[in-house]
């Protein structure tokens, strides 16, 4: 189902006890659909699933491949936890290997890019006492924040 804009939230802070970055993504269920239908050449249904975990590593396998944060030059690994519907949304949710909290992140994000040229993709970061936002436009998938 076509809607009138095409948007992507990703949420990410630094827990210091857990020495974790945590992070959510959300977006619109059909978009994400769409996507991993085309993607992975086969039908895809994240509503009714019918193996939860083959659909969490499909997940997991889009998500890294079109997000993917570093400090410096060093790319800070992350897995998957898993995913909520909620409406018309998916919510994913994943946390860093232990990692000290970044003063530099760079954020490349291109998730919905593949097929959504008029995508956009808002992430909002919590680090060192401070909240800072930024927005990219397709084709723009770079961002860097500085704590």
């Amino acid at each position: 189902m076509a809607h009138p804009f095409y948007l992507s939230v990703c949420d990410l802070k630094y827990n210091p006890i857990e020495k974790k970055l945590e992070g959510t993504v959300k977006l619109f269920t059909n978009d994400l659909e769409d996507a991993l239908k085309r993607l992975e050449q086969k039908p895809v249904d994240l509503i009714h699933p019918k193996d939860k975990n083959e659909t969490l590593a499909m997940l997991s396998r889009y998500l890294k491949a079109r997000l993917e944060f570093k400090e410096k030059d060093k790319t800070l690994p992350y897995a998957l936890l898993g995913y909520d519907l909620e409406e018309e949304s998916i919510w994913l949710y994943f946390e860093s290997l232990p990692c000290a909290e970044p003063k530099t992140l760079t954020i490349e994000n291109s998730l919905l890019y593949d097929f959504l040229k008029e995508q956009i993709n808002i992430m909002n970061v919590a680090l060192r006492g401070q909240k800072k936002s930024w927005k990219l436009n397709c084709p723009e998938k770079t961002v860097v924040f500085e704590f």
